[in-house]
């Protein structure tokens, strides 16, 4: 997350045994998700709301 917060580009947590939501916000992810599964439909969710 640092990393991507270093070069600019949007950081997306998913939250493990090596850290939980409010770690990888504090280490620059934009959001957390509990899965890569919640993360997708909740992208896909905003996705469609916005066309």
């Amino acid at each position: 997350m640092r990393m991507a917060a270093a070069v600019g580009v949007r950081g997306v947590g998913i939250v493990s045994m090596l850290a939980t939501g409010p770690e990888l916000i504090a280490a620059g992810a934009v959001e957390s998700a509990a899965s890569v599964v919640e993360w997708v439909d909740r992208f896909l969710e905003e996705t469609a709301a916005q066309a």
